[in-house]
């Protein structure tokens, strides 16, 4: 073992210990990483470099332009007016109808994007329909995992994987060359799920499962109030507040009923509410959420938006309260909702952590710099784009010719996706400013810095150590137990860290095992690329996860008890379709 290699280890599992730190952003710990290969000299700092100009990183930029597009275009809201047709046929259809059109739309577009525009939605129609909203909300974003897998754009994971395969000196896949087996994982995924796998939910009671969005706040009476002194059973704020009523504190007495209390300044009242009887009660004079300050900091332009809180997001482990004063964000907490339906603690002081949802107002100025920069998921049910005619009639036909284009191979994906771009543009459907606030400068940077680990093993050769070493392992193995404990140990690994430094890491590796065994490349690649995406069995696994966790009132064991048999499935069929599709030998 040389000394770069040995560098190039270490440097590796400090990675992967970041990796899985809540408190560290995927980004971060990427970039730190390519830094230290650049500091040892491991890589030349054109070396180092190579992944901000790579395939993959500009391919994922365009994708995302693409998405905003389809967004503004309203062509996700057709499709959901389209859905709301279905609602009278029960839950089984209509759950099916919304799986099939997220795992379409997640074939081309950024998934995540879907479930954001899909999420209220699927709130609706669980409420609608009066069923455990868990029931629609985990096939949604499961249809979304297993929809990416289909073609080659579907997820920045196979652009990424396919990208370091064309590096290694190979042809790469082409738009459609594992269709075939994404969409047989995906109708068996979504079969299995609603049939079945919805059963091993935990049990809840329908009443004990939050209602559509059911956030907790406090209600703070101001010197402003116009009921003061008034019985809490006479008044009107009462009313709005109706059954959703928590407890009152007054000074630093609590109480769980009203009957005989009336109001005073500084009354502290704890409710449930959904995001209507926010936006209600935001219009209430001489009241405040959370703080008192918290009012003073609203102002007549703000909107109020619904946001899931990943686990990179930098205010992971502060208090809702401290988001008022957070590194200067012009943003103001209004509720949280949190996995467990009660807060049993002042709710200012609620710490907040992945999956958290929260309700905010903001201006739309600040929204993009929210995104980018905390990292936090905009989900807001009133949010929704109208329908432009235009617009929709230019995004399909964009749309359309990207898929011919690189179905037939008349362009690469990259081409494809810059021209679709460029197209975009010209007929003004996008303009630059959209463009910028589309791309996710967290996952552009993780993807370009992921991209040095990858290179410093080929050319360390650390990835051929390792490969011989899994080489020494299996030899001797059944095909089938080869690719299957690849696909699994990718798996495993993607629902503690990042897919995109999964599959990174992974790839080379595979490879050089690929040139030893003498054995076809392709099915071990495919093996990384499915298994990376394809994480099922934590909250935190995949993003689309993190974001309906706490909207649907789940528990990490729901994921657990649903998605480890679902990604055990996964595994065993996906593996036996590599090897009927593309033969190891």
């Amino acid at each position: 073992m040389t000394v770069d290699i040995g560098i190039t280890f270490i440097i590796i599992i400090l990675s992967i210990i970041g990796f899985t730190r809540q408190n560290l952003r995927s980004d971060y710990v990427a970039l730190m990483a390519m830094s230290l290969l650049l500091v040892t000299g491991v890589l030349k700092p054109t070396e180092a470099i190579q992944g901000f100009s790579n395939e993959a990183t500009i391919t994922v930029a365009c994708m995302f332009a693409i998405s905003a597009a389809v967004i503004k275009s309203g062509l996700v809201n057709y499709i959901t007016g389209i859905l709301s047709k279905f609602l009278k046929f029960g839950f089984i259809p209509i759950t099916l109808i919304i799986m099939f059109f997220t795992a379409v739309l997640s074939s081309f577009l950024n998934n995540t994007a879907i479930v954001a525009i899909f999420l209220p939605v699927a709130l609706n129609i669980a409420s609608d329909l009066n069923v455990d909203k868990r029931k629609i909300l985990m096939p949604l974003s499961f249809a979304a995992i297993v929809g990416g897998t289909c073609t080659l754009v579907g997820t920045s994971t196979n652009i990424l994987v396919n990208s370091i395969y064309k590096r290694a000196g190979y042809d790469g896949f082409r738009m459609f060359d594992f269709s075939m087996i994404g969409a047989i994982l995906a109708v068996g995924v979504i079969i299995y799920l609603v049939f079945i796998g919805l059963r091993f939910l935990t049990k809840k009671p329908l009443e004990d499962v939050p209602g559509r969005s059911l956030y907790i706040t406090t209600i703070i009476i101001n010197e402003d109030f116009q009921e003061l002194g008034l019985k809490y059973t006479e008044s009107e704020l009462m009313q709005v507040i109706g059954s959703s009523f928590n407890e009152v504190q007054k000074n630093n007495d609590v109480y769980d009923t009203f009957d005989e209390l009336t109001f005073n300044i500084d009354d502290h009242i704890k409710i449930g509410c959904d995001i209507e009887k926010i936006k209600k009660l935001n219009l209430i004079k001489g009241i405040s959420f959370l703080t008192t300050e918290a009012s003073e900091k609203l102002n007549p332009d703000m909107n109020i938006f619904e946001v899931v809180i990943p686990k990179e997001s930098p205010i992971v482990g502060k208090s809702l309260h401290n988001l008022l004063h957070f590194r200067g964000f012009n943003i103001v907490p209004l509720a949280i909702q949190k996995a467990e339906r009660f807060i049993f603690h002042k709710v200012r002081d609620s710490i907040m952590t992945p999956g958290d949802q929260l309700v905010v107002a903001t201006n739309t100025e600040s929204q993009t710099r929210l995104d980018h920069e905390l990292n936090l998921k905009f989900t807001a049910v009133h949010e929704l784009n109208a329908i432009n005619p235009r617009f929709l009639t230019i995004v399909i036909l964009v749309l359309c010719g990207f898929m011919i284009t690189t179905a037939f191979e008349i362009l690469s994906a990259l081409q494809a996706a810059i021209l679709s771009v460029s197209a975009l543009l010209i007929t003004r459907t996008l303009s630059l400013d959209d463009v910028y606030e589309a791309l996710d400068s967290q996952v552009l940077m993780l993807l370009a810095s992921i991209l040095s680990l990858g290179l410093a093993l080929e050319k360390t050769g650390a990835s051929q150590l390792l490969g011989d070493f899994l080489v020494t392992v299996s030899v001797g193995q059944n095909e089938y137990i080869l690719v299957g404990v690849i696909f699994l140990i990718t798996t495993l690994i993607t629902a503690i860290m990042s897919n995109a430094a999964t599959a990174a890491l992974l790839t080379p590796i595979v490879i050089s095992m690929s040139k030893t065994l003498s054995v076809s490349e392709k099915p071990l690649l495919l093996a990384v690329m499915l298994g990376a995406s394809m994480s099922f069995m934590t909250p935190i696994g995949y993003q689309t996860n993190t974001m309906i966790y706490s909207a649907g009132g789940f528990t990490f064991k729901d994921f657990m008890r649903v998605g480890l048999v679902v990604n055990l499935v996964t595994v065993v069929i996906g593996t036996y379709l590599i090897l009927e599709f593309f033969p190891l030998k």
